[in-house]
């Protein structure tokens, strides 16, 4: 086989609709797999290029770049290696995967980075273990990464919220059958900021869902703002996750958000909307006030994306998962103006809003800009470094 050498190279910004995946890629990637690697571009930024051919043909990094049209990225950094033969081409898309795979771990050492990496308030969900993996190497029973496939079940009292299956078909006054969500058990009140780890005094804090340990007698109120793999317990296990949340305390909860992405079929849409209320209505008959999130993706989702909320809402919630760019900018407020239409909401919580304040201007409802998590963790970091 003649043997090339390797040739200059430099990263390009290459659109990704000029990207053309690898036809004989043997490498698969789930959709929770998929989400982590979204959720680590959004905290790095795409820090590992995607290599492709002369002709944009990808060679490495499949899973980058569907991670990048799920975070709706225009372009990615990306190396041609033009020096490589097609039969070189053809072993390397095997070897980039494999030879990774062919790497262990010093525990003693992962335990102690993971260790750090709590104490310093990281959200830890981020390196790619799984609740049970971290639960494993970390020998702990934090209360975000249960293990309980082996635990005995509790016995549950059969009244109340336990008395429904959590299969149960709940009130709906909607063609979908979406669950309707009680008037009556609606919070007024937004948290006063979102906690990283900072004193929490006697506050209301917005508390991140998987972060880290919640601290005891905090008053909080839990969101979902993160992957969705990484809440799925709480549509997979119903039961069991309210006996957790009766066990911390919360002042109320966040109707999670499971996602709506815009290249999803119509029915996945439909079926998020539906599982975001039926958790939220199962956690009001529980006993949780809840806070509605508002979501919504293409405009096919409009009709029944308020589905399930009241007509008036004292207090909602909306993630801004907005960028500096103007297309998608432009999309998001349309998005959002169609839920304030359909629905009367006095006060509107925007998490991430911080990050975009101007885009809020001039809005029919008064409105709480909150930073991210990550935003606030930064913030957190930099005060104390000049200190």
């Amino acid at each position: 086989m003649k043997k090339t050498k390797p040739g200059p190279v430099a990263v390009e910004q290459i659109k990704l609709a000029d990207l053309i995946p690898q036809a004989r890629n043997a490498r698969t990637h789930s959709d929770a797999q998929v989400a982590q690697i979204a959720a680590s571009i959004r905290e790095f930024g795409f820090t590992n290029p995607v290599l492709i051919d002369t002709q944009g043909t990808i060679i490495a990094g499949h899973g980058r770049v569907m991670a990048a049209r799920k975070l709706s990225l225009e372009s990615v950094p990306c190396l041609r290696l033009g020096h490589l033969t097609p039969e070189q081409v053809r072993a390397y898309v095997i070897a980039d995967n494999k030879l990774a795979l062919n790497a262990g771990w010093n525990e003693e050492a992962l335990k102690a980075e993971l260790d750090a990496i709590l104490k310093d308030g990281f959200d830890v969900g981020l390196v790619g273990f799984s609740d049970a993996e971290l639960a494993k190497l970390l020998e702990t029973s934090h209360e975000t990464l249960p293990d309980t496939e082996d635990a005995e079940p509790e016995e549950q009292p059969q009244t109340g919220i336990h008395a429904f299956r959590e299969d149960a078909i709940l009130p709906s006054s909607n063609q979908w059958g979406i669950p309707d969500i009680r008037e009556d058990m609606l919070l007024s009140d937004p948290p006063s900021d979102v906690w990283v780890n900072q004193p929490h005094g006697d506050s209301v804090w917005l508390y991140m869902h998987g972060s880290n340990k919640h601290p005891e007698g905090m008053r909080s109120i839990r969101a979902f703002y993160v992957d969705d793999y990484r809440f799925e317990r709480i549509w997979n296990d119903a039961v069991a996750f309210i006996f957790d949340m009766q066990k911390v305390g919360h002042v109320g909860l966040l109707e999670p958000d499971f996602s709506l992405w815009s290249d999803m079929p119509v029915a996945v849409q439909l079926y998020n909307v539906f599982r975001s209320r039926w958790c939220a209505r199962y956690w009001q008959e529980a006993g949780f006030k809840i806070i509605p999130s508002l979501k919504w993706a293409t405009e096919a989702s409009y009709p029944f994306s308020t589905a399930g909320l009241p007509k008036r809402v004292p207090l909602a919630s909306v993630q801004c998962r907005t960028t500096n760019n103007g297309k998608a900018n432009t999309k998001f407020l349309a998005g959002l103006r169609h839920q304030l239409e359909a629905v009367e909401i006095d006060t509107l919580m925007v998490y991430g809003g911080q990050e975009h304040p101007r885009l809020f201007d001039g809005l029919k409802c008064k409105t709480i800009l909150l930073p991210s998590w990550t935003s606030r963790r930064n913030q957190l970091r930099k005060i104390e470094s000049t200190r």
